[in-house]
């Protein structure tokens, strides 16, 4: 009898493995999704199981000469299922191709062992001296132009025009030419029009081929704003995920008028500045807080060491609602706490 135990245990084990390995769903997302070998990356894990956390990613070599991350999610031993996301960060990386595969860690127990719940392919390149730039600003009502600017190895090299697959927009530049010119290197630029897109933030990738087999990247974020949003400009200053747009109009002694220049801040988006003569010269900080857990009010904040006059518009774009907050010329200005600015109720 003890001999039947012994021999059932293991058997028993598994099967609750399996059990707990079927019952587990994921879903895998990178970000960024093409990376150099500095960057963070982000492995977000979203399914559904009885997951507490998860193991620190193990590197295993395959067999086409490609490696692994093999990631185990930590379950309960109740083996309830409910919805979960947890994030595991990897980093540096060397320069290779990756698979990122996360398991139920019931795997080390169950045999054969079962498959992962989910997986992505992850890419790691060299950097390289090439650059995209914004022509104005991205909305989602308009094409907008991208330029794409590098250095060839000759000017005998082929431009692949971007492809938007998703959130990511690729462009390539082979320079791989068989024929070296005699007035190689050139420099490219080749300006493509793209859209219109849906509003958000965009991973742009641009690929180098040289002689090298290894591909070189340049990556950056495009941001398409939402057109019925704040759209930021030389003077709209955008705050809350833009959703309140900060404009200023201005009046000297001389009786000179003009606009506020926004200045956002790279910290966060509650809060901008404003310059009106010298770029050096801050003359107004703005700020709308989040205060509707706490009287149902969006909360606008501002100071100021001018004396000129000046007129602060304050609109949520969400409603269309709109405040003005006005100071005189010649007054030092007071600081304006205004907690019941714009109401939270929809």
């Amino acid at each position: 009898m003890t001999k039947l135990f012994r021999g059932l245990l293991p058997l028993s084990l598994a099967l609750m493995a399996v059990s707990l390995a079927l019952a587990e769903t994921a879903t895998v997302t990178l970000s960024p999704a093409v990376a150099v070998w500095n960057d963070t990356v982000k492995v977000k894990i979203e399914g559904v199981g009885c997951t507490r956390a998860a193991s620190v990613p193990a590197l295993k070599r395959l067999s086409n000469g490609h490696y692994a991350y093999d990631i185990d999610l930590l379950s309960c031993p109740d083996g309830s299922t409910t919805p979960f996301s947890t994030v595991v960060e990897m980093g540096p990386l060397a320069q290779q191709e990756y698979t990122v595969r996360v398991y139920n860690v019931a795997r080390h127990v169950a045999s054969p062992n079962a498959p992962p719940l989910a997986s992505a392919p992850l890419s790691i390149h060299r950097e390289a001296s090439l650059d995209v730039l914004l022509e104005g600003v991205a909305t989602d009502e308009a094409p907008f132009t991208l330029v794409f600017r590098g250095s060839a190895q000759s000017p005998c090299f082929v431009f692949n025009p971007p492809v938007v697959e998703g959130k990511t927009i690729t462009a390539r530049l082979d320079d791989d030419c068989p024929i070296i010119p005699a007035n190689a290197p050139t420099v490219v630029s080749e300006a493509e029009t793209l859209g219109p897109l849906p509003a958000g933030e965009y991973e742009v990738n641009f690929f180098q081929v040289s002689s090298s087999p290894d591909l070189m990247l340049y990556r950056r974020t495009l941001t398409v704003y939402d057109s019925h949003s704040c759209v930021p400009s030389a003077t709209a200053l955008c705050l809350q995920n833009n959703r309140f747009r900060v404009e200023v109009a201005w009046k000297d002694f001389e009786g000179h008028t003009g606009s506020g220049h926004a200045v956002p801040l790279e910290v966060g988006d509650d809060s901008g500045l404003f310059w009106f003569f010298q770029e050096a010269n801050i003359e107004l900080t703005a700020k709308v807080l989040d205060g509707c857990s706490y009287n149902g009010s969006w909360w606008v904040f501002l100071s100021s060491g001018s004396t000129v006059e000046y007129k602060v518009i304050v609109t949520d774009t969400k409603t269309g609602k709109k405040k003005e907050y006005l100071n005189v010329l010649g007054v030092s200005a007071p600081l304006v706490a205004d907690t019941a600015a714009f109401s939270c109720a929809p």
